[in-house]
């Protein structure tokens, strides 16, 4: 027997073929597990600009942090934040006046009528020594720079940007760093958890006009970051495995013996339910234009479904020619469709593979 009949006869077994399946689908799941513990965030970084240590001495130094109560609205899928907590200023006494203190707004906030935000305390005045300590209870509705591209096996940032317009940098000058991000230990967010924070500070400059570079005004800004983690793996399933039942389903059809007319319907049944999932995919992820990691996936099962009901509808169309022809050419053919219909079941697995791996290099 030579070496391609070997093989045929060896790809013809149902066993090997349960087996393919079997083993693609540990790979397809432990691609997406693995994903979605190792994905970090892809998030843009809030860019900033830092005046020189010499610089720094010239300006009016105000170090400032932030405690965090609560997220009354929190959804990274909506882009949709609601901040409760504590902003506070500290600095020497007599460098800097309340009035300009007070005068903080939060980038990519709400803003209310008279130019506040959603809520805003008077100031709690505290002596620390010789310094002065400045805390505003706040509230804000705001939004961040956001990553959908592997949504929603991602990591994401929540970037939330202090600044003061009425200064420029080097006559006010914000200084902070990681221990002044505080979190309050209730945040009450069952899918998320804080992964890592990061504070920086410097100033924001903006150039007016083109036609004249040097003509910018500049202002100091402190940004408080916090990477969050889904702790939770409802979005996998809810979105992965009926996408991947649905192709299974079309997949298993190439297992029913190749005169089988019920083969045809039941990859048939499965596209169409495959395709209107698409709305339940669009209802769970955000409004953007490009590729997310669902997206991608969907769009391989797709296709690889389509495939299938393409060579189903082949094989029917082969079958009924074959009507006429002598019981010997009859089964030749048959033969022949069976092992053509073996090498699609096992191509169509190997572009599940490849399509998989594609999501580590998009």
């Amino acid at each position: 027997m030579s070496i391609a009949k070997k093989l045929t006869a060896f790809f013809n077994h149902t066993q090997i073929m349960l087996w393919a399946i079997i083993l693609s689908s540990i790979y397809l799941g432990s691609v997406l597990y693995w994903q979605s513990e190792n994905n970090r965030t892809i998030d843009p970084d809030y860019t900033i600009q830092t005046l020189e240590t010499k610089e720094q001495r010239n300006s009016s130094l105000v170090k400032t942090g932030l405690y965090i109560n609560s997220f009354p609205v929190f959804s990274f899928c909506k882009n949709a934040f609601t901040l409760d907590g504590i902003l506070w200023f500290r600095f020497p006494i007599g460098t800097e006046s309340l009035e300009t203190i007070s005068n903080f707004n939060i980038q990519n906030a709400s803003i209310l009528s008279g130019n506040s935000l959603t809520f805003k305390s008077d100031p709690i005045i505290k002596l620390i020594g010789h310094e002065v300590l400045i805390s505003y209870h706040i509230q804000a509705s705001i939004k961040t720079a956001l990553n959908y591209k592997n949504f929603p096996v991602s990591q994401y940032r929540l970037n939330m940007v202090i600044s003061n317009k009425n200064v420029s940098a080097r006559e006010l000058y914000f200084i902070s760093d990681d221990t002044s991000l505080a979190l309050n230990d209730q945040l009450l967010l069952y899918s998320w958890k804080p992964h890592s924070i990061n504070v920086k500070t410097g100033y924001t400059q903006a150039t007016l006009t083109t036609s004249k570079p040097q003509q910018q005004i500049d202002y100091p800004v402190a940004v408080f970051s916090i990477v969050f983690d889904n702790i939770g793996y409802r979005d996998l399933i809810s979105l992965y495995f009926p996408m991947f039942v649905l192709f299974l389903i079309a997949l298993f059809c190439l297992l029913i013996d190749i005169q089988e007319t019920a083969r045809l319907g039941y990859v048939a049944a499965t596209v169409p339910i495959l395709v209107l999932f698409r709305m339940v995919i669009d209802a769970s992820s955000p409004d953007v234009g490009n590729l997310t990691h669902v997206d991608f996936m969907y769009n391989v099962f797709v296709f690889l479904s389509l495939a299938i009901l393409f060579f189903q509808t082949y094989v029917i169309l082969r079958l009924q020619s074959l009507k006429s022809a002598s019981e010997i050419g009859k089964e030749q053919q048959i033969q022949k469709l069976a092992t053509l219909n073996n090498i699609v079941f096992f191509l169509v697995l190997l572009a599940l593979i490849i399509g998989t791996t594609a999501t580590f290099f998009r």
